[in-house]
């Protein structure tokens, strides 16, 4: 393995990005999968940023390189629902010193022509065949539904007492 990772290491892979897409040249994007697979292979840590707030969405540690995009792991903050290993552009990865908004702009400026999304969109967890927590709410769903659909059948059942209760008068009295 090659030596550790030093800091600004996803700075220089975007500006490699920009480079290779203005100049259209593709020799370039095999070296930057090449460097993201090295700092996977390190556990090279970043952020995750919103261009659409201008601020991190989260902190991931970089994983490796598959289906087109860095596979990173979130770190902080855990939410549920979401996948806790996702599939991330590099345009969306900023080292820790660039955090701040002022240089969160400078970085879009440059970046903004080739991005699809502004916001981090980050990929939720799928339901559980287990039984998992995802499936207990689907369960609460489904009960809601059902009273929901039974409320008709409660409404005839009302009626139909209503009916007994005034037919039963009706024969007492006329006996």
């Amino acid at each position: 393995m090659t030596a550790p990772p030093r800091p600004g290491a996803i700075r220089h892979l975007r500006q490699q990005l920009v480079e290779a897409r203005r100049e259209q040249r593709r020799d370039i994007v095999d070296e930057i999968v090449q460097g993201v697979r090295e700092l996977g292979g390190w556990g090279y840590r970043c952020c995750l940023v919103d261009y659409a707030r201008f601020r991190t969405a989260c902190f991931v540690r970089v994983l490796g390189f598959e289906k087109h995009r860095i596979k990173a792991e979130v770190e902080f903050p855990i939410r549920p629902g979401l996948r806790s290993v996702q599939w991330l552009p590099l345009s969306h990865l900023v080292d820790y010193d660039e955090i701040e908004p002022d240089r969160l702009h400078t970085i879009y400026e440059d970046l903004g022509v080739y991005l699809k999304r502004p916001d981090a969109n980050l990929a939720r967890e799928r339901p559980r065949p287990c039984g998992g927590p995802a499936l207990a709410l689907n369960r609460n769903d489904r009960r809601r539904r059902s009273t929901r659909s039974n409320e008709p059948m409660t409404v005839w059942w009302g009626v139909a007492g209503v009916l007994f209760t005034c037919s039963l008068f009706f024969f007492i009295a006329t006996t």
